[in-house]
């Protein structure tokens, strides 16, 4: 009944960190160093030493259920739907044994020498050491319970009534699971993260450990943080202080850009402006938005109707042109404003405020790369427009979704990982350690790379890929 079923050596884990969204916290244990959360598919470990940082992230092969923590060896018990999974908090090594109607299980005791719970029909204990299951009369006093929360234990708590938590939106998110640790109580809740509660004082935290964003459409890199934008949230990145600060919006969200303390924003056909908790509108109705650029102390925004640049000081727009024309990227530079969309790439001269066509190819998304421009063609084909030359040649085909670069290689998302592209010896590479998934969107910041795929955000050092 051991069976190894994986050994994951720290050496490997580092290479890259893995940071599920915010999700239902079904579970939570907790041992000197780190809490262990159930969150949705995952397990989730946060460091106690670390304002609760992800630390480690791991989908075991059956649904977790139910978590629980050996002080004796310094393991984790996870229950799943047909075996138990042993992890250890320093190595994260796994291993399984398969315990007969597993699913059933609701509450695990951990002892000395053994694991006890009842399966809906008998008392059961497994053996550490060897992994036998076998029946049992009674469980030792001295055994620690992890339960499952119920309505019962959320009752036992009375300053948590009425037992859900509200957001400044006034979104309900109800409490999923408890779990006391000394003088602390943690409490999980669906969508909204974890709370920490001192027994004594009562004194509440909120650790909001991943962003709330789920799926994340776009990424958008700025001086202070990251932000990740989806439909109805936006979840801003502090690395100083290595944390999440998320908002949701009653509506969904085309685009934001931030800009002197505020978030614009457009939504449900409208420019708004977020300061605080105060929303200001600043343009009459609109066609949606499809992007926003910004353009020294003002903001690019582009439309169904075309490009426009909105004057933030006093609230006027001017429509810039490009009617009809899809654009899907904006560039700046001083002399010049460049739209890339389905109709092509175009050049708006700000001395004559006229506009050219520079390409006929429908393109995804453009980036500046010294002298160059490189372009996501619609057919996920990488293409290099020489600005000295005007020459145009598409490269390797790659099925490129999304990329960034930081002035000496091109970071490209791909439908199966992350590639690098070196334009001085024009050669792909594959990036390393990095699972073979379909990455949506990427941004980079000093020293490392975030890449968000359908399932997760993952954060890699920049130094593993140069």
């Amino acid at each position: 009944m051991g069976v190894l079923i994986a050994l994951l050596l720290f050496s490997a884990r580092v290479r890259y960190l893995e940071i599920p969204p915010m999700g239902t916290i079904a579970s939570i244990a907790a041992s000197p160093n780190q809490l262990l959360l159930v969150n949705d598919q995952r397990l989730v470990f946060l460091s106690k030493s670390e304002h609760y940082r992800i630390v480690y992230a791991y989908e075991p092969p059956e649904h977790p259920v139910l978590v629980g923590y050996d002080i004796e060896y310094g393991d984790f018990f996870v229950v799943g739907t047909e075996h138990f999974y042993r992890v250890n908090e320093f190595t994260y090594s796994v291993r399984s044994y398969g315990v007969p109607r597993a699913l059933a299980i609701i509450g695990i005791a951990v002892g000395p020498g053994y694991i006890y719970w009842h399966d809906g029909l008998t008392l059961l204990r497994l053996n550490k050491r060897n992994g036998k299951v076998e029946s049992t009369a009674a469980v030792p006093p001295e055994a620690k319970w992890f339960r499952l929360a119920g309505s019962q234990d959320l009752r036992a708590f009375p300053f948590l009534s009425p037992y859900y938590y509200q957001d400044s939106r006034f979104n309900r998110y109800s409490i999923t699971a408890l779990a006391e640790d000394g003088m602390d109580l943690y409490v999980g809740t669906d969508g909204y993260g974890l709370f920490k509660y001192h027994r004594l004082t009562w004194e509440k935290s909120h650790i909001t450990f991943s962003p709330y964003t789920s799926p994340v459409r776009r990424l958008l890199k700025r001086p202070e943080g990251l932000y990740f934008v989806g439909d109805f949230a936006v979840s801003w990145y502090d690395a100083s202080g290595d944390s999440f600060t998320n908002l949701r919006f009653d509506n969904r969200i085309d685009d934001l850009i931030p800009l002197e303390n505020k978030l614009y924003v457009g939504s449900a056909n409208r420019l708004l402006s977020y300061e605080g908790s105060f929303v200001y509108p600043i343009s009459e109705p609109i066609e949606n938005v499809r992007l926003f650029r910004q353009d020294g102390a003002d903001i690019l925004y582009a439309t169904r109707n075309g490009l426009y640049k909105l004057n933030v000081r006093v609230n006027s727009v001017e429509h810039l042109g490009l009617e009809d024309a899809g654009i899907n990227a904006i560039l700046v530079d001083s002399a010049a404003i460049y739209a890339a969309g389905e109709r092509g790439f175009f050049r708006f001269e700000r001395a004559t405020a006229k506009w050219e066509r520079l390409m006929n190819l429908p393109l995804l998304d453009a980036l500046q790369f010294h002298d160059q421009y490189y372009f996501i063609a619609a057919t996920r084909q990488l293409f290099v427009l020489s600005s000295t030359t005007d020459t145009i040649r598409p490269l390797p085909y790659m099925n490129i979704t999304c990329f960034e670069t930081d002035g000496r290689l091109l970071y490209l998302g791909t439908a199966l990982g992350l590639a690098v592209y070196e334009p001085a010896r024009r050669i792909y590479r594959t990036a390393p350690y990095l699972p073979k998934e379909k990455i949506n969107a990427l941004a980079l910041t000093e020293d490392a790379i975030w890449l968000v795929t359908d399932r997760s955000i993952l954060k890699m050092a920049l130094a593993l890929l140069r």
